[in-house]
């Protein structure tokens, strides 16, 4: 194995075999109790392995000391090998036993925690004290001295102020510092009266000492509490009480003592610039009130993790010079943290100006996710959060959150996707509410290399760059190497990049290989541990899972399935085990596999909870309901948002024990997961299989192991179902994981390349039936449209490409061949102005535009069509609307792959689906309804739960989607247009809020207020039609007013409108909602 051994003259004593040796026995002691396999006392040559462990480790703290005594003066390369050292020596001393003499396991622990705080990972010692709270507890007797009193009390004083889990922590660390001044008027002058005469000079310095270090965790735990006095005045006394500690110990020549308080100030100093009130000191009132308040929450923040502390106090993440800041740190780091940060620096930066901000997630349920953590974060100080993440139109009640001009209702921040924000920015946002954009925070912004939505956020943000002038850009992704060349492309006089040079991660974990070895039923599981390019583990290991015999199958039946299973269930002792598959149906099929290997378990109210609301939505016989029985969950795109986000939600509160998703799980998610299996790293994109970018591997397997668990994150990659294909597979793997992580790249790279490759003269107008391109045509036209005329945007329209990441990446040849095709398509345009307004409006390409007129003429239907009566019937114009969209390239990939066409009656059956959705019909009866159309004559024998993901991930991934964009676009298209104006204000209202009722579907407006605040469809009619009673205008309800109705509405309401046969109350239904809005 490799070990990055620290440079230094007194290390080069250790000859490098034996350095890596101490390394390779505390990782294989680390990833031994990781699989609970041995007692680590029963290792033959146990003793043995100590000792030479301390040995190593003892070379390496004579190499800290050296360097200590002249910290002030070390360059910056000689400070990362002070910090490597101590992140050895925590490493090498966390795997020995603990002393059983007292005091020798209570210098063991300050040693150990102070390793981890100059090392750059406290978290970590932080973690080892609450692991171990039993072991390294040590109590006082009536026997002990006043010194011995003093040294375990400051001690006890020392870990409460190290684990602060909460206030009572820090307060009993408070209690005990005051209890021993009580005390020593009681108990010094005993004491000092016990020692001989030559001794009580020595032992009065040693009492001095320890009063001092007393006094010093007094002043840190205070300013821990309050952030009194200031960072520079408490280390100003911290340094004073711990130089005269060490003067105390030095005038009795006591070395261990007195190194030992330089150490622990070393660490108290260190815990000081942690400290979440540092960055109070040079920011605005807005930081101060952030920070007082998460400070006393149930779950407080009181240190900064390193690369939070880097991003934002060293690294300028809060310099209002930088327009553009990426923040490229591992997952688990903290970026939420640090986004919130720069997000108040902005507000109060704009103030005066009503700035805003959007924070941009790929997916709605991470709007659900992000809202919460922000209101509940940023709320208590004032900051109004509001969400938007319904179909592609601004609703009657999204114009109601976005024409808000109190300044004490109107929001401060957005939370959306980035289709939504795409829309508004075309839209004129900025001039339609007169506030100003000044900081967009572009969360998981490695997607803009993503094949399906890369593009979409490429382009949002030239969209930014153009048409908010005010507009800071925040990009937060793990794993971009060339994190300056993106901020370069936003802001290129004064781009910031913020990473951190150390290999820093929350958690260590493991990577490895699972396979059978073995032959017919005489075979069993090992994990193979693999040396990877990111892992501190490193570590080449096979360690034996499963006994042989233990399963009745035959070695040559083996799938990667079933591996799946059983390395599940040899793992089960770890609880939160994710299983990731690369289909929906393998999903399913290992959550069977794992039920049939698994026992019930006692009930739990939050499990039956959910299986409750699952059985109200998609009927009692419904296979996940006895999954969860056995504490299994599933989570991919085939269930509806609501389970998924319930799923996520038991799985952080610890109620599962497996669950099994798809690789779309690795977005965002936010709880924690203690081993991660991948049945394989291929997955499915678009029709074929293909391996997982090294990006998307990496960013997947940081949600193990995070800050904030107990134990080494474990990661299994089942290789090898077939003995022929083992070894192959095998190498493969090892040589994948070895792989750095690509650099960011635009999409519209490709496509250029791909367009110019025949050498022919590039004409755009081709192009825009392809869905990516007529994006792109979609941006150079909302450009047009900026611009005065086509002498303008002929001048400009290399400006133009500039602000897309992907044309500086193209060679000067290909760029100039791009640039000639687009000023002839403004040439096209300037020909076709009305259809290039109508592009923005809609979000299609004006070549769409023209084609959907041409369509509806040759079909004989106008505006006429958005009649009610006729829209939604089962005869209606529904179906005549939709057979439109099948002409439209943005759409029609997603339409087309719903169902089969087997019968020629495709957009017939999608409208009759939509209705039935619109009209409040469970998804169990449509599912049934519709069965012919979603699977095979083949497949009619299919479980019922597979059945009814294929309808959920039709409708949630693809249909209302799909159906909701072009309603919205296409009552803005000149022939189907609608004349706002001459319309009754009611009737405006319904037509605006079509595409919602497709969304969420409901048919009422205020159903769709309920949907938009998380009420769970079933009920959203019944309470939407309370709330009517109640407001009578809903129109002019805020999201806060509506929130407060909901919670304060008594249970008896709640129960009013639950429908029949549902097994749920209305208490049950409205913990759901409180659950939904992630109060759970």
């Amino acid at each position: 194995m490799i070990v990055d051994k620290p440079s230094h003259w007194i290390l080069d004593n250790v000859p490098n075999k034996d350095y890596e040796k101490a390394f390779e026995i505390a990782n294989t002691r680390l990833v031994a109790a990781s699989f609970n396999k041995y007692n680590l006392e029963y290792i033959e040559n146990y003793e043995n392995e100590n000792k030479f462990i301390q040995s190593i480790a003892d070379v390496i703290e004579m190499a800290t000391i050296y360097l200590m005594t002249e910290k002030d003066d070390l360059k910056e390369a000689d400070k990362k090998q002070l910090i490597l050292m101590y992140q050895h020596l925590f490493h090498l001393l966390r795997v020995l036993p603990l002393p059983s003499d007292d005091i020798k396991r209570i210098k063991f622990v300050y040693r150990l925690v102070a390793f981890s705080y100059l090392g750059q990972k406290w978290e970590s010692g932080r973690r080892y004290i609450i692991v171990n709270e039993d072991k390294i507890i040590v109590n006082t007797t009536e026997n002990d001295t006043w010194d011995l009193r003093m040294f375990k009390n400051t001690y006890s004083a020392f870990i409460h102020l190290v684990r602060k889990k909460d206030w009572e922590d820090l307060s009993k660390a408070c209690t005990i510092i005051t209890q021993l001044r009580d005390d020593q008027k009681f108990f010094e002058k005993n004491y000092l009266d016990t020692l001989k005469q030559d001794d009580k000079l020595g032992g009065a310095y040693e009492l001095i000492g320890l009063y001092h270090y007393a006094k010093a965790i007094d002043v840190v735990t205070t300013y821990m509490l309050n952030g009194s006095n200031g960072a520079s005045d408490v280390r100003e006394r911290v340094r004073f009480h711990f130089d005269k500690s060490i003067e105390a110990a030095e005038k009795t020549f006591n070395i261990e003592m007195s190194l030992l308080m330089r150490l622990l100030k070393e660490t108290l100093l260190q815990m000081i610039a942690n400290s979440i009130w540092c960055v109070t000191e040079r920011i605005n009132s807005k930081v101060t009130q952030f920070v007082e308040t998460i400070t006393q929450t149930s779950r407080p923040v009181f240190e900064l993790l390193y690369p939070q502390r880097v991003a934002v106090l060293e690294q300028g993440l809060l310099d209002p010079a930088s327009r553009a800041v990426v923040v490229d740190l591992p997952t688990s780091s903290g970026k939420t943290l640090i986004a919130e940060f720069r997000i108040l620096q902005a507000l109060n930066q704009f103030a005066e100006d009503g700035g805003w901000v959007a924070y941009v997630v790929p997916t709605r349920a991470l709007v659900n996710q992000v809202t919460a953590r922000l209101r509940k974060d940023l709320g208590r100080i004032g900051i109004k959060v509001e969400k938007m993440s319904g179909a592609l139109e601004i609703d009657t009640f999204e114009e109601t959150i976005i024409n808000e001009n109190d300044k004490d209702y109107r929001f401060d921040i957005l939370v959306t996707t980035p289709e939504k924000l795409n829309l508004l920015i075309r839209d004129g946002i900025e001039e339609k509410i007169n506030r100003e954009l000044v900081l967009a925070v572009i969360d998981e912004a490695h997607n803009i290399s993503d094949e399906g939505r890369g593009l979409t956020l490429e382009l949002l943000m030239a969209n930014i760059k153009n048409d908010c002038k005010k507009a800071n850009f925040l990009l937060l992704t793990p794993f971009v190497p060339n994190g300056d060349e993106i901020a370069r492309w936003l802001d290129p006089d004064s781009p910031r990049s913020i990473s951190i040079s150390l290999n820093w991660r929350p958690n260590d974990r493991v990577i490895g290989a699972i396979y059978p070895e073995g032959s017919k039923r005489n075979w069993n599981l090992i994990y193979e541990t693999l040396i990877t390019s990111n892992e501190q583990i490193q570590l080449e290991k096979r360690i034996s899972l499963s006994e042989q015999k233990s399963w009745n199958i035959t070695r040559s039946k083996l799938t990667k399935t079933l591996l799946g299973v059983v390395a599940a269930k040899e793992l089960s002792n770890r609880k939160g085990v994710l299983i990731i598959c690369p289909t929906l149906d393998s999903c399913w099929k290992v959550a069977s596999e794992l039920f049939l290997q698994m026992v019930d378990i006692d009930s739990d109210e939050d499990i039956e909870l959910v299986q409750k609301f699952i059985a109200a939505e998609l009927g009692a016989d419904f296979k996940l309901i006895q999954l969860l029985d056995r504490r299994i969950g599933i989570h991919h795109s085939g269930l509806p948002d609501e389970i998924r986000y319930l799923m996520e939600w038991l799985m952080e509160k610890g109620k599962l024990d497996f669950l099994v998703a798809t690789t779309t799980i690795a977005q965002g998610i936010n709880f924690p997961v203690s081993a991660i299996i991948m049945t394989t790293y291929w997955q499915q994109s678009k029709g074929y299989s293909q391996k997982m970018s090294t990006r998307d591997f990496w960013n997947l397997i940081g949600r193990c192991g995070r800050a904030h668990q107990d134990s080494l994150g474990v990661v299994g990659v089942i290789v090898g179902a077939r003995e022929d294909k083992k070894e192959e597979e095998l190498v493969e793997l090892k040589q994948y994981v070895k792989r750095n992580t690509e650099s960011l790249v635009s999409n519209l790279v490709d496509m250029i390349e791909e367009a110019v490759r025949l050498g022919q003269e590039l004409d755009l107008s081709r192009l825009a039936y392809e869905p990516e391109w007529s994006q792109f045509l979609q941006y150079i036209t909302h450009m047009f449209n900026q611009c005065s005329g086509l002498e303008e945007f002929t001048s400009k329209a290399e400006m133009f490409l500039k602000r897309t990441y992907g044309y500086s990446h193209c060679s000067r040849e290909k760029q100039a061949i791009m640039l000639e095709a687009v000023k002839k398509y403004g040439q096209k345009l300037n020909k076709n102005k009305k259809s290039a307004k109508l592009s923005d409006m809609t979000g299609f390409s004006f070549e769409t535009v023209n084609k959907v007129i041409g369509k509806a003429q040759s079909l004989g239907i106008d505006h006429t069509i958005w009649s009610g009566s006729k829209l939604f019937s089962k005869d209606g114009s529904l179906r005549d609307l939709i057979g439109i969209m099948f002409g439209i390239p943005e759409i029609r990939e997603n339409l087309e792959n719903i169902i089969s066409d087997k019968k020629g009656v495709q957009g017939d059956i999608l409208a009759n689906i939509t209705i039935d959705w619109v009209s409040g019909l469970d998804l169990e009866t449509i599912s049934l309804r519709y069965l012919d159309y979603f699977v095979d004559e083949s497949e009619k024998d299919i479980e019922k739960e597979k059945i009814l993901t294929k309808l959920c991930n039709a409708i949630f991934g693809k249909l209302t989607n799909s159906i909701s964009w072009g309603l919205a676009s296409l009552k803005k298209v000149s022939i189907l247009g609608i004349d706002f104006d001459k319309l009754p204000p009611n009737e405006q209202l319904r037509l605006k809020n079509l595409p919602a009722m497709i969304y969420y579907g409901v048919n009422s407006d205020e159903a769709i207020l309920m949907r938009m605040n998380n009420v769970p469809r079933s009920i959203a009619t019944g309470l939407g039609s309370k709330l009517k009673d109640e407001y009578k205008d809903i129109y002019r309800v805020s999201p806060i007013q509506v929130y407060n109705w909901l919670n304060d509405l008594p249970d008896k309401e709640w129960d009013s409108v639950v429908p029949p046969r549902k097994k749920l109350d209305g208490s049950e239904y409205k913990r759901i909602w409180r659950i939904l809005n992630g109060e759970g």
